[in-house]
């Protein structure tokens, strides 16, 4: 908070990532896409899919809830084998089922998922547009913009939250299909997809408090930058909201290996048993009489090996 009035104290915050799976529900374009999010290295998404998922429109999706359908069968294969309640939802238009794709069938997708997976948190996105006047015959001249909007609908009517973004393609990211992501139309939305979630999987833990505004982290590893915020708390232990990050990168000098500095104007020939021996001059770091510089002396330091 800004207003420091009645504030006790402060909590200090640090960055900790999270195990993080993603299921997700989609066609054969959201396929594509998490390809290319695994290939990136994530291994976050469901994988093994295959063809479980192809010509899966809102539609296709919604008219057939049992286990005998293709599409249910493989996403309950795939919660089976990881169980997770964080699901990406990309609706894909088909222009041949345009009339069924409407708003409740998409509402239909959604609680089905929440209802296979209990606790699921669902994040939607449509379908990549297309440049240079691109028309998958697939989705049909409007089928992203449906998409785009159905989504905004799902989001705006609390049933989803807003996913990632995909797209758009062009002529260097997309088959000769015009609809579907080449190999390097799959890195562009599989990076997009790992951006959105990636982010997910941060989150801060409490590492202590402080009642100054100056807070000294002891438990970290040399040469690592940590990310931080901070709030503010009051005696009723009320707590403000946390603050914007700071991030700050630790020395490669490691904490246990001790550094002994002498100057050659008075040598001490008695180096650490277990640690680094600098040696240096007084005038080094006293050019002028009462006045010091350490600066040199400290690039020195900070450069020097950690496993001596």
């Amino acid at each position: 908070s800004s207003d420091a009035v009645g504030v006790t104290g402060y909590k200090v915050y640090r960055q900790v990532s999270q195990s993080l799976t993603v299921g997700y529900v989609g066609a054969s374009m959201s396929m594509e896409a998490v390809a290319g999010a695994i290939a990136a290295g994530s291994t976050k998404f469901w994988s093994g899919i295959t063809s479980a998922y192809s010509g899966g429109g809102p539609w296709q999706w919604a008219q057939n809830l049992s286990n005998s359908s293709t599409f249910w069968a493989g996403f309950n294969a795939a919660y089976t084998a990881r169980p997770t309640t964080t699901f990406w939802l990309e609706l894909c238009a088909v222009s041949t089922s345009k009339a069924n794709e409407t708003l409740a069938n998409c509402i239909i997708v959604v609680n089905e998922i929440k209802r296979r997976a209990p606790g699921a948190v669902v994040y939607v996105s449509s379908q990549p547009d297309y440049t240079n006047g691109h028309v998958c015959n697939i989705a049909g001249s409007d089928g992203p913009s449906r998409m785009a909007t159905l989504a905004a609908q799902l989001v705006s009517g609390g049933y989803c939250l807003a996913g990632p973004p995909q797209g758009p393609l062009n002529d260097q990211t997309e088959l000769a299909d015009l609809c579907h992501p080449n190999t390097a139309g799959e890195a562009v939305l599989g990076a997009q997809l790992n951006t959105f979630f990636d982010a997910l999987a941060v989150d801060y833990a409490e590492i202590g408090t402080s009642t100054t505004t100056s807070y000294s982290d002891t438990t970290v590893a040399a040469g690592t930058s940590y990310t931080y915020k901070v709030s503010a708390y009051d005696a009723a232990n009320n707590e403000s909201g946390q603050s914007a990050t700071a991030t700050a990168t630790t020395s490669t000098v490691t904490a246990n290996k001790p550094i002994g500095i002498y100057s050659i104007d008075s040598v001490i020939d008695k180096p650490f048993v277990s640690g680094m021996l600098y040696r240096t001059g007084w005038k080094t770091f006293e050019t002028t009489q009462g006045v010091y510089n350490f600066s040199s002396i400290a690039t020195k330091l900070n450069a020097l090996p950690s496993n001596q």
